[in-house]
């Protein structure tokens, strides 16, 4: 490694030179040789690998198809320094790879910034994300102007690791960050706001961290400034180009950071996919929300209805104004066999604490719960049962399901 520097204001001949081979031998300091400190430069740190396979990491499997690509040793580097505000350039002379990183990461063009915060994603997912994201690019900024953050909320489906980056003076930390701002508790009946998920943000927010090494990072930004930034991404999305079911990820994201959507939906309500102030809405003039589950007959299976699987007669029949779908169900079923088979048995059972607990862990269901308990000033009474969801005021018809009921209490 090697580190030549000059103070700004001096004469070129005051450039010194730090260099050494290992970090087990001392290292030598020297005055710089004519020329060997570029014109326009202050300072060099050149760093030489001996080993040439380390050049190129492994290969790794990342991309929607899970489909192989290397990622170069520039692309790391340029990855670590993409809010570094000092201009860098990265020189890869085994492989011919040059890469440089201007200073100014929070006014560079949108394009350049997201190509360096996704150096490290699948070419092919990173070419997308940048052409598809860099007109929401924003600021993140608290009250006084101080900026803590760069970046536009993240729309698209990746199935590796997300590009967020945690800044550390500059530096970005280790992927695997830990959150300031966690989810509200269920107790507290308040909409989660502030929190960053790696499911939420392409680009970069400024961090802090104990750990000289950056293996964990935490946001410095207020929860305000996130809500901010958010509820100035729910107006730059053009929703026209999202399915429903993708809108709804996208306004659950939104709520996520403290923005509520005015024109994304929350969730299917009532035959149509409504807003959560529709939800608000109707939940205020009803004492019932009935969440269908699905229910097979082999081991008494009950599993949530997914927003993505909705079926004919949600959209054609005539439903009761409070049947809400409002997540992306797993393939597992919800409580034990044992729990399932004397719901199945009895044909209704109110829940117990433990019960609703395990069952509000799915984000979005909580979330309606808490609506709920927002319009109705109580925690709601929940069972499972047999509902009809057909409207009482609609022509002859069932439509017998089983349902996870929030029911307004006394």
């Amino acid at each position: 490694m090697r580190v030549i520097t000059r103070r700004f204001d001096a004469s070129e001949n005051s450039a010194a030179v730090l260099s050494f081979d290992e970090l087990t031998r001392r290292p030598l300091l020297r005055r710089a040789a004519t020329g060997e400190l570029p014109l326009d430069y202050t300072t060099r740190v050149s760093v030489k690998l001996s080993d040439k396979t380390r050049a190129q990491i492994a290969p790794m499997r990342m991309g929607r198809y899970r489909a192989e690509h290397l990622v170069s040793f520039v692309a790391q580097v340029v990855h670590l320094v993409a809010a570094v505000d000092v201009d860098i350039e990265i020189i890869d002379r085994v492989h011919g790879e040059t890469r440089k990183h201007a200073g100014k990461w929070l006014s560079s063009p949108a394009a350049t910034f997201l190509e360096e915060v996704c150096s490290l994603q699948d070419p092919r997912s990173s070419q997308f994300i940048v052409s598809t994201h860099e007109g929401r690019v924003r600021q993140i900024a608290e009250l006084d102007g101080t900026v803590v953050g760069r970046g536009a909320l993240l729309t698209s489906d990746l199935r590796d690791e997300p590009p967020y980056i945690v800044s550390v003076g500059g530096f970005s930390a280790q992927r695997n960050t830990f959150e300031r701002h966690s989810y509200a508790s269920y107790e507290d009946r308040q909409l989660p706001a502030g929190f960053f998920g790696g499911s939420s943000i392409v680009g970069v927010v400024v961090g802090d961290t104990q750990d000289a090494a950056r293996a964990r990072a935490s946001v410095t930004a207020s929860k305000e400034a996130i809500a901010r930034w958010a509820k100035e991404q729910d107006d730059l999305i053009d929703s026209s180009r999202f399915t429903p079911a993708q809108q709804v990820d996208i306004c659950h994201a939104l709520l996520r950071l403290g923005a509520e959507s005015t024109k994304l939906p929350f969730g299917f309500l009532g035959g149509q996919f409504a807003t959560v102030d529709q939800f608000r809405q109707a939940i205020m003039e009803s004492n019932v929300i009935d969440v269908p589950v699905n229910h097979t007959d082999f081991r008494n299976g009950l599993v949530f209805r997914d927003i993505n699987k909705l079926t004919t007669p949600y959209f054609t029949s005539v439903l009761h104004s409070t049947v809400a779908v409002v997540s992306k169900s797993g393939s597992s079923d919800i409580l034990s066999e044992e729990e399932r088979r004397e719901i199945v048995e009895g044909g209704r059972k109110t829940l117990e604490d433990a019960q609703v607990d395990s069952l509000l862990n799915e984000y979005a269901l909580r979330q309606l719960s808490n609506i709920a308990t927002e319009v109705w000033f109580s925690k709601p009474v929940f069972t499972i049962e047999r509902v009809n969801f057909i409207a009482g005021t609609a022509p002859a018809g069932r439509l017998d399901s089983w349902a996870f009921r929030m029911t307004k209490a006394n």
